[in-house]
């Protein structure tokens, strides 16, 4: 067995961290394992792991977070370096169990090493929505250039939300709250019971 040996619950996703050109590996699983590729490919060679005790990334690494549960790799910033997305669904945070959040750890001239790694939530500051028990946000989550400026903009599911009718939000900001906005049942005019939007996105 080597070092990137995969496990059957990881998230894979393939980007550029460093700028060099070639594509990074990010494996995700109450971490993150980053294999930075070299002129071979990508090293058997053990990963670089992230986990919210890292420093610069912000929270605690407790058992059962899903840290890492969706990646996806884009650049958030336009700064020319991949950024990693890592939903955390099952996130406790002031009272609350399983409301879930999501980070965005930034990419850099030596890959993703957890410093300047941002985490948001429904109960972030300018984010619409209230955070709640149960809400699983980030059990889906992914990175679009929506608005075609260039940069990768999160978008963002809480699968459980109201009962399981779901809703996405979008961050146009990157890993900030600036322009966040979301949609639901009641706007997309669906059925909302158990429609469970967000649990899918196209790929």
């Amino acid at each position: 067995m080597t070092a990137l040996a995969l496990r059957r619950q990881d998230a894979i996703a393939l980007g550029d961290l460093d700028g060099d050109g070639r594509a990074d590996l990010v494996l995700g699983e109450n971490n993150l394992r980053v294999v930075r590729a070299g002129r071979q490919g990508l090293p058997d060679t053990a990963p670089r792991v992230i986990t919210q005790d890292t420093p610069g990334v912000p929270g605690a690494q407790e058992t059962g977070d899903d840290f890492g549960w969706t990646v996806s790799i884009g650049d958030t910033d336009g700064d020319g370096y991949g950024d990693i997305l890592a939903g955390i669904p099952e996130e406790d945070f002031g009272g609350l169990k399983n409301a879930g959040t999501f980070a965005v750890v930034p990419g850099g001239p030596r890959g993703a090493t957890g410093a300047g790694a941002k985490v948001l939530s429904q109960n972030t500051p300018g984010v619409p929505g209230t955070a709640e028990n149960g809400d699983r946000f980030g059990l889906n989550a992914t990175l679009v250039d929506g608005n075609g400026d260039g940069k990768a903009e999160p978008v963002v599911a809480s699968v459980a939300e109201n009962s399981f009718a779901g809703g996405v939000w979008v961050f146009p900001g990157g890993a900030t709250a600036k322009g966040s906005f979301t949609f639901g049942a009641r706007t997309l005019g669906t059925v909302a019971s158990g429609a469970r939007l967000g649990d899918q996105f196209p790929r």
